[in-house]
C-alpha cells in the first residue's frame, strides 16, 4: 500500500523476506521523490521484524510528511493474530513513542485481520478490523491512535465494536469525515447475501447522532454487493462506489 508523502511523492509499505530472518514475511518501506528519486535509498528499507508473517499492511500520510501504517500480526504464540501499527517521519525513521516493531492496536484472544485506516486530521489515525475473538464469524471494531503512538482517551487495545450484527461483517473501508472523525462502509451478510452498511464515528470516538448502533444499511439490492471503495469530499461527506450484482452479473 501507498500514501502521498506531501510533496508530489509517495511512501509505500509492503512484507518482505528479510535475508537475514528467519524466513518469515516482515514489514519494508521505501520512498519515491516527485522527481522520481529515492531519498531512503535504493532498496526497501527493512522496519518491521517481528516473528512470524507480517501481512496486509496500509497506510496513510500523517500530514506531516511521514506515514502512518497498520498490519496483521501472528508474532504472539498464544493468539492467533494481532493488529500493530507503527508511524515514520519524512525520513523513514520509527517516531518518538512507537514501540520499535510496532504497537499492538488489538491484542485481544482470537483472530484480528484486515486492518484498515484513514488520518484524523492531527497526527494519528483511525483504525477498523475484523475482529473474530470467541469464534465469531466476523464483528467490526476500531480504534484510534494518536501521531504519539498512544491511544485516544477511551480506547484499549481491546477495541470498540462497530458491528456486531449477526452474519459476517467485513472488507472495510475508511474515509475521514473532514472533522476528525470518520465515515466507515463494509460489507455485511446479517440479511442472508452481502449487503453494504455504513457508519459514521465522530471525532470524540461515538458514533453520530442518529446513526443506529450497527451502521446504516446503504444498499439492500438482490444480489451481492461487495468490494467497497470510499474517498472524502469537500462538506464533510464521502463517495462510495462497490461491485453490485443485483442484475445477476457482478
Amino acid at each position: 500500500d501507498a500514501c502521498s508523502d506531501g510533496a508530489g511523492g509517495l511512501i509505500a509499505a509492503m512484507p518482505f523476506y528479510d535475508s537475514n530472518s528467519t524466513g518469515s514475511k516482515d514489514i519494508a518501506v521505501w520512498k519515491l521523490a516527485a522527481d522520481g528519486s529515492r531519498p531512503w535509498g535504493n532498496l526497501t528499507l527493512p522496519l518491521v521484524s517481528a516473528p512470524n508473517d507480517q501481512s496486509d499492511v496500509h497506510v496513510v500520510a500523517d500530514g506531516a510528511g511521514g506515514a502512518l501504517m497498520a498490519w496483521t500480526d501472528p508474532r504472539a504464540v498464544t493468539r492467533s493474530t494481532d493488529i500493530f501499527a507503527l508511524h515514520i517521519d519524512t525520513h523513514g525513521s520509527r517516531e518518538f513513542g512507537w514501540f520499535f516493531y510496532g504497537s499492538p492496536v488489538c491484542d485481544a484472544l482470537g483472530a484480528q485481520s484486515q486492518p484498515r485506516i484513514t488520518q484524523d486530521g492531527t497526527g494519528g489515525m483511525w483504525l477498523v478490523w475484523l475482529d473474530q475473538r470467541a469464534g465469531l464469524a466476523g464483528d467490526l471494531r476500531y480504534s484510534h491512535m494518536l501521531g504519539n503512538g498512544s491511544l485516544a482517551a477511551g480506547f484499549t487495545t481491546d477495541g470498540t465494536p462497530l458491528c456486531s450484527a449477526s452474519g459476517t461483517q467485513g472488507e472495510a473501508v475508511l474515509a475521514g469525515d473532514g472533522a476528525g472523525g470518520f465515515f466507515a462502509v463494509w460489507r455485511d451478510d446479517r440479511s442472508g447475501t452481502a449487503d453494504l452498511y455504513v457508519q459514521h464515528v465522530l471525532a470524540s470516538g461515538v458514533v453520530a447522532p442518529g446513526w443506529a448502533v450497527n451502521g446504516r444499511v446503504l444498499t439492500s439490492a438482490s444480489g451481492a454487493q461487495d468490494q467497497p471503495a470510499i474517498a472524502s469530499v469537500a462538506g464533510g461527506k464521502v463517495v462510495v462506489a462497490w461491485r453490485d450484482a443485483r442484475s445477476g452479473t457482478p
